[in-house]
């Protein structure tokens, strides 16, 4: 159960907090056949992007916790800019592939400044 400051808090600040939402109303056809399921997928995916080693024990970390946010808005807005379903698939994907390059490079960064310290 969220506590009831965590709930306005989010409110207020329109980040998204539970699982992906109904589709509002005023959606296109492709919008409406895209399941909240199926969002909550990739949100997933977006997050396994970032943390590829999911381990239940630490869902309950604040930083888990701004993770989903931070995933839950790049659906979001894929899901809100986008002009059909497979312009939504293609956003996420260039999504996911742009975090996935970012991780590799500061993954990389990270090797070469321990060998750098190493050698000191």
């Amino acid at each position: 159960m969220v506590p009831a400051d965590s709930q306005t808090d989010g409110a207020a600040r329109k980040e998204p907090r539970g699982p992906v939402g109904d589709v509002p109303a005023s959606t296109s056809d492709w919008q409406r056949s895209v399941s909240s399921d199926l969002r909550n997928q990739i949100v997933l995916r977006v997050v396994q992007a970032i943390f590829p080693m999911l381990n239940p024990a630490i869902m309950g970390d604040k930083r888990m916790a701004c993770l989903m946010t931070f995933a839950r808005k790049v659906e979001t807005d894929a899901f809100e800019l986008a002009l059909s379903c497979p312009e939504y698939y293609h956003f996420i994907a260039e999504k996911i592939d742009r975090i996935e390059k970012e991780m590799a490079d500061k993954r990389y960064l990270r090797r070469l400044i321990k060998l750098r310290s190493r050698r000191d």
